[in-house]
């Protein structure tokens, strides 16, 4: 279960709770069909009291995520998984929120990999080959209707999987991309043959160390079940 909050000035509770229609919409209709997966509940809420940690997972507007090179992430702190939408960083809110959404649904502690080129291991992250292409989903609450932009994902076959319906599409908006091939403005996080957390952007390059960047809590994440 997701549970959206909203602890950011800039952005309206009316309007979160447009977002989290849509991404309940497209994890239910979109990701979990593709996934082969049960979708997860998704509910805007007021605040977090009284949700179980082992049972939900946190998922925050923000004005500040502590990164300045972050816009998003999703991580887990004891019990509990949480993710984090910067609303002054994120140039379409609605879509950081879905980038998120998608990834802690489907590798929540960041321990899931796929083999892949190389002899590299591929973390199953589904929206950063694909970062910089939306799409949009009706919602309609008390009789408005919004369109709201999500983000494309990656289907199994992008890891070279077979995908439920035995089809060889390898993203949501059907990119012509192939098995682990990134997007203009996407990229990817593996783990190279020694062991070292690799970015990968049309290229390789390793990701910086820091307190609070992705490297960083994807080894804490690999470290825990090592």
């Amino acid at each position: 279960h997701i549970a959206v909050l909203n602890h950011a000035d800039g952005i309206s509770d009316n309007e979160v709770a447009f977002h989290t229609a849509a991404i309940r919409t497209q994890l239910k209709e979109h990701i979990a069909p593709a996934w082969d997966k049960e979708p997860p509940g998704c509910v805007f809420y007021g605040h977090a009291r009284g949700l179980k940690s082992d049972e939900s997972a946190i998922l925050g507007y923000v004005n500040d995520d502590g990164n300045a090179d972050s816009a998003g992430y999703h991580a887990q702190l004891g019990n509990l998984v949480y993710g984090l939408v910067d609303v002054r960083q994120a140039r379409i809110p609605s879509v950081t929120l879905s980038h998120e959404a998608a990834e802690m649904y489907a590798n929540a502690r960041l321990n899931r990999l796929v083999p892949g080129p190389n002899g590299r291991q591929y973390y199953v992250e589904l929206c950063d080959p694909t970062q910089r292409q939306t799409y949009t989903i009706p919602v309609t609450i008390f009789g408005e209707t919004r369109h709201i932009k999500v983000a494309d994902f990656v289907y199994p076959a992008w890891f070279s999987l077979e995908n439920p319906d035995g089809s060889s599409k390898r993203t949501h908006l059907n990119q012509s991309l192939a098995p682990f091939e990134v997007g203009d403005g996407g990229y990817q996080i593996a783990l190279d043959d020694n062991g070292e957390v690799i970015f990968l952007n049309r290229g390789v390059f390793a990701m910086r160390h820091s307190k609070h960047g992705r490297t960083s809590r994807i080894i804490q994440g690999y470290d825990r079940t090592s």
